[in-house]
């Protein structure tokens, strides 16, 4: 069974353990940049799959900005759409709660994937440990009506 759902506090060691592999296993990033700090309201979304974390995002506030990072997906699960999957559900949820607009800086095949959604590429592609990054900005009035919350989705308070 495939679950999509807020992280509860019981996910969070497990989601940071995947996303610590990803991040600092595979892209060399530096394990004390992984964590966000609790001043800036990390808030994530993650997939279960057979009772296991199987990929995971945050959001979370810099400054007056809202980011999304930290997006990591299982190894063997790559290419089968996973992530869109979770995107899917954490992008308009967080434009339910009132955010309209969302920055990221991704790898090529997330970047990608947020085209899907109306994300646009907000600069210069620019190396960032053991790959390239790109910002892309996510608006609430471009994304596409397929991926809008119905009327009586409940609205999470962040």
């Amino acid at each position: 069974m495939t679950t999509v759902q807020r992280a509860a506090e019981d996910d969070m060691a497990e989601i940071m353990a995947l996303v610590s592999s990803v991040f600092t296993g595979e892209q060399s990033i530096p394990r004390e940049l992984i964590p966000i700090p609790a001043e800036n309201n990390p808030y994530w979304w993650c997939i279960r799959q057979e009772g296991r974390i199987a990929a995971a995002v945050a959001l979370y506030r810099d400054g007056e900005e809202w980011h999304m990072g930290r997006l990591a997906v299982a190894p063997g699960l790559r290419g089968s759409h996973i992530a869109t999957r979770l995107l899917e559900t954490a992008i308009p949820a967080a434009f339910a709660t009132g955010i309209n607009v969302i920055r990221t800086d991704s790898r090529d095949a997330t970047v990608h994937i947020l085209r899907k959604f109306g994300g646009e590429i907000a600069g210069d592609t620019g190396v960032f440990f053991n790959g390239n990054i790109t910002p892309v900005v996510l608006k609430k009035e471009n994304l596409p009506p397929e991926f809008l919350p119905a009327a009586n989705t409940p609205v999470l308070c962040l």
